[in-house]
């Protein structure tokens, strides 16, 4: 009679284990690089929109849209720069469905609440601008005194559901009803930086938190801006640049970059 091989226990066993050690090697890898895509995804939005703002400057002798359209130009600042980000088809679409478009470019593709607000087709955004910067009659350069370099323009914050609270991009007024917030930060009823002494130091308005790192949803902050990558919060500076910021940045960095023009120097963690 011929004797039938086959594997034993232990060495099922033992490939098992392999297997599971390779997949534990692999998956944080895989993640990684899922992780990069989505910061590239991101950065490359937060660019199209700072290119946008500086199309439309370009366009209207240095003058900048504004988060509440108070300018001379009477709209909102995402609003105002659509036609600068081959957006002109979204303006139409908007005025039929009431504002209830969603703008692709507007939101990150790592955002945990974007989904659900494509799925409603609801106008909101990933990314919030700078209500320190893009107020009353902003213009380049002379609104950022402290360097357009230096200066945040816009970061990124949960589009959807931050808690309760939107933020709609197409919205002027500060707040409104229902949870709805135009989509900005360091806003009116935020968390916003605060400059004295001399030599000039900044800091925040109240607490010693910078932005939220990935926080889930429930915890989301509607007076603070949120990145949803561990590794640190993506922003576009005034002058159309994108970098990463690190979460250990300290407040005084940090809220120095928000203002555009209170005289403060940036840290060395910059």
């Amino acid at each position: 009679m011929s004797k039938r091989t086959g594997m034993t226990l232990i060495e099922l066993l033992v490939v098992l284990a392999i297997i599971a050690v390779l997949l534990a090697l692999l998956i944080p890898a895989v993640q990684k690089v899922r992780e990069a895509g989505l910061m590239t995804h991101s950065k490359n939005n937060l660019r199209q929109i700072s290119l946008g703002v500086q199309s439309f400057a370009a366009n209207h002798h240095q003058a900048l849209p504004t988060i509440d359209g108070s300018n001379t130009f009477r709209k909102p600042l995402f609003f105002s720069i659509l036609p600068y980000l081959d957006q002109e088809n979204a303006v139409k679409q908007m005025t039929k469905k009431l504002g209830t478009f969603a703008i692709q470019l507007d939101l990150s593709p790592a955002d945990p609440t974007a989904a659900e607000a494509l799925a409603k087709d609801l106008a909101v955004a990933s990314y919030a601008a700078n209500a320190q910067a893009y107020q009353g009659n902003a213009r380049l350069p002379v609104t950022f005194q402290d360097g357009t370099s230096n200066t945040i323009g816009f970061a990124e914050h949960y589009a959807y559901d931050c808690n309760g609270t939107m933020y709609l991009p197409f919205l002027g007024q500060s707040a409104g009803l229902g949870g709805m917030r135009r989509a900005t930060f360091a806003d009116a009823g935020d968390v916003v930086p605060v400059s004295s002494g001399n030599p000039v130091q900044t800091g925040p308005s109240y607490g010693t938190q910078t932005f939220q790192v990935a926080p889930p949803k429930s915890k989301c902050s509607f007076a603070l801006a949120q990145t949803p990558h561990s590794a640190g919060m993506l922003v576009a500076l005034a002058d159309a640049s994108v970098r990463i910021l690190s979460p250990s940045i300290s407040p005084s960095t940090y809220w120095s970059a928000v203002t555009p023009s209170s005289g403060d120097l940036l840290g060395i963690d910059w």
